[in-house]
């Protein structure tokens, strides 16, 4: 008699690959003192230093980063949180959550109000510097007589040879490519998961609202209610943005400036807008042909 055996084997389970994401959702955020001095008038703020990836590309690759983030609790219900952003880009904002707190509380009552250093800029007030680009001084051209309102070739060429020299140091820096919007607008995001909020608001000015838009474009499902203040064309070039400056800052003395010192100051500085735009100007060359560069003139 033949007999059939039947023999049920059972694979071995799949071994489970860790998530590389894993070790920065689930860090606790240690709340304590601030380094920075704090603000006249500003409300009291806690801060922390959090952990992110080098490379949000590659969570887990290379050495991890400190980013120093603030929180001016609400004082009333929690509702949410607002993360606000100073601009620069490079600017520190741990201790723009608590002046920002003390010159609106309403804005404080029922959301905690975030502020955060990015990556590359340190802890503002403590030792850590961030990423110090260093340049040697024998590299930094020499430029006496700059004016910005001079756009042929060759003045551009020459404005540009200070910003080139410091981009060519920071490059040969190891940390450099990863100092940048996207790396941030993820650490942002990292910073939303970590206080447990569905969606991050969001408060930015300047730079900050490039910041801010590229946030939104990257998590739109997590982006909640945005602010961006003295915005910036975000669809271009951020750099095209400093080009315009120049031109920016007459337009704002011509528009903004020169009627109100008029209305001010008759006396001393004219009594139209163009009056005032006509001294200034005579300023302006003579302390040209006194040495002083046309640009340092108008940015002071």
């Amino acid at each position: 008699m033949a007999v059939s055996v039947l023999v049920v084997t059972t694979a071995p389970a799949a071994a489970t690959t860790p998530d590389p994401l894993a070790p920065y959702l689930t860090q606790q955020v240690s709340w304590g003192g601030c380094p920075f001095a704090k603000r006249i008038e500003a409300q009291p703020s806690q801060c922390a230093r959090i952990t992110v990836p080098r490379d949000w590309a590659a969570p887990g690759a290379g050495t991890d980063l400190k980013v120093s983030i603030s929180r001016a609790a609400a004082t009333g219900s929690r509702r949410g949180a607002i993360l606000v952003n100073p601009g620069g880009p490079g600017g520190q904002g741990t201790s723009l959550a608590g002046a920002l707190a003390g010159l609106e509380p309403s804005l404080n009552e029922h959301f905690d109000l975030i502020g955060m250093d990015p990556r590359g800029t340190g802890q503002e007030g403590g030792d850590d510097a961030g990423f110090v680009c260093r340049v040697p001084l024998g590299r930094l051209p020499q430029e006496d007589d700059l004016d910005a309102r001079d756009r042929s070739p060759g003045s551009i060429s020459r404005h540009q040879r200070v910003p080139r020299a410091v981009a060519e140091a920071c490059q040969s820096d190891a940390l450099a490519p990863y100092v940048t919007t996207w790396q941030t607008a993820h650490d942002m995001d990292l910073i939303r998961a970590l206080l447990k909020d569905e969606k991050l608001n969001y408060l930015g000015f300047s730079y900050g609202t490039w910041l801010g838009a590229k946030y939104a474009a990257l998590f739109p499902d997590h982006a909640g209610k945005l602010v961006l203040d003295s915005s910036v064309n975000f669809e271009g070039r951020l750099q095209a943005a400093f080009e315009a400056f120049p031109k920016i800052d007459q337009r704002q003395f011509d528009d903004v400036y020169a009627p109100w010192l008029a209305r001010r100051f008759p006396e001393q500085l004219g009594k139209t807008a163009g009056q005032v735009r006509a001294k200034r100007e005579r300023l302006r060359a003579f302390f040209k042909r006194e040495g002083l560069s046309p640009d340092l003139f108008d940015r002071v």
